[in-house]
């Protein structure tokens, strides 16, 4: 490999990355200038490579255009200068990735889902073990040794696996899956849970003869992990009592996910703002509700909220609705129905894509809770180079994938679309 490979898929690592590699406390103080970085590469990407875009991405650069000037005439008329806050700017264009991952998988061509998934066990491996933020890890809601953003990572390792097994029957893949699903499980995110649940249940529709072919054996292969699970199960409970505590008080607060927990506490943020977002439903609050800050801050007495600028919303529909109203809606989650409809009218039988397809289809479930995170959105890009690989016939009568880069300009747009 020379070096102009190495440095495109460091190039196209840094928007799929980069969270998951700064997530240790100790790389805290460069996490916000990595992610203005890959902003502004993806802002730069959505206009300087305007024309090789699919046409949902050239739709959304227009779109976000748009937001652009909104932001920037709302900062002139309030505070008499173009950008009023950085740092608001740059969290208004973060899902402006996906086009750093549509044009760093376009730079690498040879971009592959299992060399994401194989990435992204090497950097948790490191963040856990090397790192030893797994010795910190309580199995309860509160002291975990992983971020919702980081587990959601292996959503994508466990959806690959998973696949790979249901199309070659190999049980090495499955126990992969497996060990992925028991990982998510452990790391003791609620949201996570359901995520992977509905998943798994997208895989059963997608791939619903692999399914039923591969049942028997999918239950030979996990019934020895059930067994083992029980008993480790068992024994650590012995050893630890407050961890069933914890378990049973984790399912109690989804089943009454608006009143308890967490989940109550998000649930009462949302009605808050709810009331707000009606009064300007369809641009959002933009600068005036980020200089308002937490809404929540004063009502429940959180000290280090008081006062700051900006809002720790967790739902990203509630986040982007308030700010940027039924607009923001269109442009960012129109952007991924488009490119999830894209990637379908272009589907093809192939693990890696599959995989990366019902993934990208889980973020709807985990924006209920969370905000998407920016390697998601750079998935979002990928997906959507993905579909632009089309079959061709080769000279010599083989059949053979090319992208979009290798095609003559004027053929471009239409397999694009």
């Amino acid at each position: 490999m020379n070096f102009e490979a190495i440095f495109k898929r460091l190039h196209l690592y840094l928007f799929l990355f980069s969270e998951l590699a700064l997530s240790s406390p100790l790389a805290a103080p460069l996490q916000s200038s990595v992610r203005r970085i890959v902003v502004i590469g993806g802002v730069s990407y959505a206009i300087l490579f305007f024309p090789r875009l699919p046409r949902h991405l050239r739709i959304g650069t227009v779109l976000y255009l748009v937001l652009i000037a909104l932001l920037m005439s709302t900062s002139y008329f309030k505070y008499g200068q173009a950008i009023g806050s950085l740092q608001y700017m740059s969290l208004s264009l973060s899902t402006t990735v996906v086009y750093g991952g549509f044009m760093g998988a376009w730079f690498m061509r040879d971009i592959s889902v299992k060399e994401i998934v194989t990435v992204t066990l090497i950097l948790f491996a490191f963040n856990q073990l090397a790192l030893g933020r797994i010795l910190t890890h309580q199995f309860n809601s509160t002291d975990r040794s992983t971020s919702s953003e980081e587990t959601y990572y292996l959503t994508l390792v466990f959806c690959f696996y998973l696949v790979s097994f249901l199309q070659d029957n190999k049980g090495k893949n499955m126990n992969m899956a497996i060990f992925s699903l028991l990982l998510i499980i452990g790391f003791f995110h609620r949201t996570l849970w359901i995520t992977t649940g509905v998943a798994i249940v997208i895989i059963m529709l997608v791939m619903r003869g692999a399914v039923q072919k591969r049942f028997m054996r999918i239950t030979v292969l996990a019934l020895p992990y059930l067994i083992i699970g029980v008993i480790s199960v068992a024994l650590l409970v012995a050893a630890k009592p407050e961890i069933m505590d914890s378990l049973l008080a984790s399912v109690d607060d989804i089943e009454n996910s608006n009143t308890q927990g967490t989940s109550g506490w998000r649930y009462n943020q949302r009605e808050l703002y709810l009331e707000r977002i009606v009064q300007r439903p369809f641009f959002g609050w933009m600068y005036d509700g980020y200089d308002d800050g937490e809404l929540t801050a004063v009502l429940e007495d959180i000290q280090d909220w008081i006062g700051v600028k900006g809002t720790f919303i967790h739902s990203g529909y509630i986040h982007v609705l308030y700010h940027y109203g039924i607009f923001g809606i269109v442009l960012i989650y129109g952007l991924l129905i488009n490119t999830l409809l894209f990637m379908w009218r272009h589907f093809r039988q192939d693990p890696g894509y599959i995989a990366l397809f019902v993934f990208l289809c889980t973020g709807f479930i985990f924006s209920w809770s969370y905000q998407l995170p920016l390697f998601y959105w750079a998935l979002v890009g990928v997906g959507s180079y993905m579909a632009c690989l089309v079959p061709v016939e080769h000279v010599d009568g083989q059949l053979r994938r090319v992208g979009v880069h290798e095609l003559e300009d004027e053929n471009r747009p239409v397999l694009a679309n």
